[in-house]
């Protein structure tokens, strides 16, 4: 969930019009048999579940649950088979099966073997290829049947007469619950590599688990059926008797088509899958410290031409689709030798600028030439150091690397092609050094500088000495002062660090502006802080932002500057600027005419925390919080919402899933969150009727870094619990 993968304005889709029209006719067979043959109970009370619905997919409504045929209830292992075989293909070592005789081992299934023959295209799709889930064999129908139901509760919310509800048993002669899994363990889903030893190069169920998490119960289910599924060949082996293929370890979608999903419209829906691997190993790249169960895929190896070839065809940027997204761990964009091919491929298709982040090694003569081919192209450099000895002994580089990188930064200027700069601020890095790489870079000049206050994880720990208050004070109060002396915006991540610490955390200062912009123009500096646009009041820097955004004449601003004067200056939103400026959106981030502002909560996320609490008649309301983000937040309420001051309180979540230092909400997982509740239950007087969490934490299905639905919580706790909607913060 690294959110340099994100297209700029990335956030909720609509799969209203994405019907999933394969995988819905799987649910809908599977679970009409599971509630046709068994009693599905709630407390002491028998449900009668009537429909379903994808969770965080279907927007459109509930989908009915037809009755099961009574063949299908005696044997609904047979049924269940012939489903999935809709969507997917078994394979047996490295190769799938498209016909076969099965019987199984349980004593609950017919005995009479089963047949089934697939038949598939002659141009058939590269089909994506994933492991199964292998569990242990159930002991009777009833077991098989809730285990089933425990894989699909997973995807998929059950309603009665239209009412959510969630069984927590099921009868069928004699009971057992339904198993959930704890807040804080998830399943082994395999490797989170791709191609280790006997997985026969199949895709890592981790890439799909957050983004595709359909595909993860089809994994599921057939990894149930395998524990007592036995495949036997329809043909014949040279002494006569039927052929015994090894057991079902894999599976294959048998159509590429039926996983297109909406997207922003953005190429980098496919030119991300480029970046899979490094050439550098950075001492403190936040990649090292990634936990095995993080719903993201680590690559040894690029992108397949098949599979990148599969996802070009998909992608649809007018119709802003492409095929299901899977999660990789963001590495280098530009080494991968296929960008030759699918960048062009891609400018043929759009208009929008391509954004890449790289170490800036890979950025000779050949590479520089394609991105100016393809422009508008931007650029954010992780370069770090001036220094070359440092710079390659910190992110375990050759020297011509090094060379080549630091090199590059005037040819970006020569081309025209414009760029902002990364710095990771470890103590390794000294603030001299620091200011030296500042000067020079803005001197060229780059769009921005972004500098990272030093973050690790537990799995990380950072080697060196270093107090993370102290680190981050000392580096904070450095960039401040370097504001006034350059005409380069320099941009501190986490920014809510930063702005949390001034007397009004909410207000619209100005930490820079892009040279060459309306803004710099205009005669905007960093620290002023923006009062008035035209007439209209500035009471938080999202108001600015957006007013800023939207306008498309002159605008008069008035802003406060060194602390009392007020100054008014008018910009032109629509002058065309000059280099480095190329437009409102450089690289990910957005600068409304080249103004740079922290990002901020709004007005509105008040009023949408005073409707969810009217709406439920909460009287003590929890909202989950970091410690980054406490003030700002109760700041909010005090000014947006005062009439809830008495019943709304902030619990500040801590990160223990990825531990170390980290201190961003939206890193936190559900397990985080949920013991962040049960200390909170433990310890409160007066427990709260409505918890609130901040959506920004979730990707487009609801889902955390280890691929769970937040909706868990609520099924955990029996607690009415809701996202409300925050803009996710580029820095």
């Amino acid at each position: 969930m690294n959110d340099d993968s994100l297209p700029p304005f990335s956030g909720p889709l609509d799969y209203s019009d994405c019907s999933r029209a394969m995988f819905v006719d799987y649910v809908r067979t599977t679970l009409a048999i599971i509630v046709s043959c068994a009693k599905l109970m709630q407390g002491n009370r028998r449900l009668q579940i009537d429909a379903f619905a994808l969770r965080e997919l279907d927007l459109d409504g509930m989908r009915a649950i037809p009755l099961a045929t009574l063949q299908q209830c005696d044997a609904p292992v047979a049924a269940h088979v012939s489903a999935l075989l809709q969507l997917t293909l078994p394979e047996v070592e490295d190769r799938w099966v498209t016909q076969a005789k099965w019987r199984t081992t349980a004593s609950f299934e017919p005995a009479e073997n089963g047949r089934f023959q697939v038949d598939l295209p002659p141009d058939i799709d590269f089909v994506f290829r994933f492991p199964v889930v292998r569990s242990s064999p159930p002991n009777d129908r009833l077991e098989y049947l809730q285990a089933t139901l425990s894989i699909l509760l997973d995807a998929v919310d059950v309603y009665e007469r239209g009412e959510r509800v969630l069984p927590d048993e099921i009868l069928l002669g004699n009971s057992m619950s339904v198993k959930y899994q704890d807040l804080r363990r998830l399943d082994e889903i395999g490797s989170r590599a791709d191609g280790p030893p006997g997985t026969g190069h199949r895709h890592p169920l981790h890439s799909v688990s957050a983004s595709e998490p359909a595909i993860v119960v089809l994994a599921r289910h057939w990894g149930l059926l395998a524990s007592f599924l036995k495949l036997a060949s329809t043909e014949s082996s040279p002494g006569g008797r039927p052929a015994l293929p090894p057991p079902i370890i894999g599976m294959r979608l048998r159509r590429a088509g039926d996983w297109v999903v909406p997207g922003y419209g953005h190429p980098s829906e496919v030119y991300e899958y480029l970046a899979r691997v490094c050439n550098v190993s950075c001492k403190f790249c936040y990649l090292h410290g990634n936990p095995g169960s993080i719903a993201v895929a680590r690559g040894s190896k690029v992108i397949s031409k098949d599979e990148m070839a599969t996802r070009l065809r998909f992608y649809d940027p007018i119709k802003q689709q492409s095929l299901f997204a899977a999660q990789w761990e963001i590495n280098e964009f530009l080494v991968d030798p296929k960008i030759y091919e699918v960048l062009p491929e891609l400018r043929a298709m759009t208009d929008e600028p391509f954004y890449f982040i790289t170490n800036g090694s890979p950025l000779n003569e050949r590479v520089l030439n394609l991105l100016d081919r393809v422009r508008p192209v931007h650029l954010i450099v992780s370069l770090n150091t001036l220094d070359e000895d440092l710079r390659s002994g910190v992110m375990r580089e050759r020297r011509s690397q090094t060379a080549t990188a630091l090199s590059a930064l005037k040819e970006l200027v020569d081309r025209k092609i414009p760029f902002g700069i990364s710095l990771a601020a470890f103590p390794e890095f000294s603030l001299q050094d620091l200011a030296r790489t500042i000067h020079v870079v803005s001197d060229l000049p780059a769009a921005f500088v972004r500098v990272n206050l030093p973050g690790f994880t537990r799995l990380l720990p950072y080697s060196g000495a270093m107090n993370t208050e102290t680190q981050w004070s000392r580096v904070t109060r450095h960039i401040a002062a370097l504001r006034s002396d350059v005409v380069t915006p320099l941009i501190v991540i986490p920014s809510a660090y930063e702005e949390n610490k001034k007397t009004d955390p909410l207000a619209p200062h100005i930490v820079g502006v892009v040279p060459g912009s309306p803004a710099a123009e205009a005669g905007l500096r960093p620290g002023d802080s923006i009062l008035k646009i035209n007439d209209f009041c500035m009471t938080t820097r999202a108001d600015a932002f957006s007013m800023l955004l939207l306008a498309q004449k002159d605008v008069r601003i008035e802003v406060k500057r060194d602390d009392s004067t007020s100054v008014i200056l008018t910009l032109n939103p629509s002058s065309r600027g000059q280099f480095p400026y190329d437009g409102h959106i450089l690289c990910k981030y957005v600068f409304p005419a080249g103004v740079v502002m922290s990002p901020s909560l709004s007005r509105r996320n008040a009023d949408e925390i005073a409707e969810l609490t009217s709406r439920y008649g909460a009287r003590n309301v929890a909202i989950i919080t970091s410690p980054l983000m406490e003030r700002a937040g109760k700041a909010l309420i005090r000014r947006f919402a005062p009439q809830l001051s008495h019943r709304t309180r902030f619990i500040v979540a801590t990160n223990e899933f990825l531990g170390g230092n980290i201190s961003v909400m939206d890193m936190c997982t559900i397990g985080d969150i949920a013991h962040t509740i049960e200390k909170d239950l433990r310890t409160s007087n007066v427990p709260p009727d409505l918890i609130l969490i901040a959506d920004s934490g979730f990707n487009r299905l609801g889902r955390d870094l280890e691929g769970r639905h937040w909706g868990d919580l609520e099924r955990h706790f029996g607690i009415p619990i809701r996202l409300f909607s925050v803009t996710r913060f580029a820095y």
